[in-house]
């Protein structure tokens, strides 16, 4: 595929304004995913797969070969939080998001406060939240 190739035709109703601050997802042909955000999406579109390195540096070593998700937010800022939120996620729950399939993306969630206690769990206690009270007698 030779760089500028992606095929924006689908995303431009979405892209007719010229600032529009989204959170978008692209497919690069070693098949993993870049998240990025941007105000300017169709500008950002053009340092991503040109051939002078404006891109970030992972699509300047791996071709963008498809535009996977694209989201709209009010704020860049909401559009930036998107971003470092689908970064942490694996690659099968972005997958899973690009595909819409939300049970499956359901099923991929881990709640916010077991990324923390799984870690701290020991052999002897099942939880780590319980607190041990010795008995007085």
């Amino acid at each position: 595929m030779a760089y500028g190739d992606l095929d924006l035709a689908k995303w431009m109703p979405l892209l007719s304004k010229e600032r529009l601050n989204v959170m978008y997802m692209l497919r690069l042909c070693n098949e993993k995913i870049y998240v990025g955000s941007t105000t300017n999406f169709l500008s950002r579109m053009k340092e991503h797969t040109d051939q002078l390195g404006r891109g970030a540096r992972m699509t300047r070593k791996n071709i963008p070969v498809e535009v996977a998700r694209i989201e709209c937010f009010k704020t860049y800022l909401e559009a930036h939080h998107r971003e470092m939120q689908i970064k942490e996620w694996s690659k099968a729950k972005k997958e899973a998001l690009i595909a819409q399939d939300i049970p499956e993306l359901s099923s991929l969630a881990v709640p916010y406060w077991r990324k923390f206690r799984d870690k701290d769990l020991d052999e002897n206690h099942s939880d780590p939240c319980r607190i041990l009270v010795e008995d007085p007698e």
